[in-house]
């Protein structure tokens, strides 16, 4: 895998994740779920201009096609247009946050990837540091989702809780 492929590939993987961000947030009922998509597809945009900024702009003409985005393109763009309706109009808003959680996992492991596989410095450290990023964003996900589904255990995380048994 070369330079250019690995730029093509990141740069799809993080537009397939803004598009599902925004359509995502479109449709949220729950505000704070849509501003953390938001935030998401804002932050999305900004790795691929710094990607570009770091590594020279990618061919916009040609979609990423190698092997190291094959085995993340399901996870948004090709992802079954009726798993992708069922996802978007679920009844709950965190579907949507799950897959997000799936989607950012799934770029550390391939950021990681690419990085360990690059000989080149410069792509190996800004996949390196997108991993960094990407983990952010796990936690964030990971910190929605748990104060959507267990408040209580949030704010004993956050605020260093203790129970004293008394």
């Amino acid at each position: 895998m070369n330079k250019q492929e690995v730029i093509q590939a990141a740069v799809q993987m993080e537009t397939d994740g803004r598009d599902f961000y925004l359509e995502a947030a479109a449709k949220m009922t729950n505000p704070a779920v849509r501003e953390v998509l938001e935030h998401l597809a804002a932050d999305e945009v900004k790795h691929i201009e710094w990607i570009n900024e770091v590594l020279g702009p990618h061919n916009a003409e040609k979609e990423a096609r190698s092997d190291a985005y094959d085995h993340l393109r399901h996870v948004f763009k090709e992802m079954p247009a009726e798993d992708r309706q069922k996802i978007l109009a679920s009844e709950t808003d965190l579907d949507p946050l799950r897959k997000a959680l799936d989607f950012e996992n799934r770029a550390v492991g391939a950021y990681a990837k690419w990085a360990e596989e690059m000989e080149d410095e410069s792509v190996r450290k800004m996949c390196l540091q997108l991993v960094d990023v990407e983990k952010f964003h796990v936690e964030l996900i990971t910190n929605t989702l748990l104060y959507l589904e267990n408040p209580t255990e949030f704010f004993q995380q956050e605020e260093g809780w203790m129970g004293d048994g008394g």
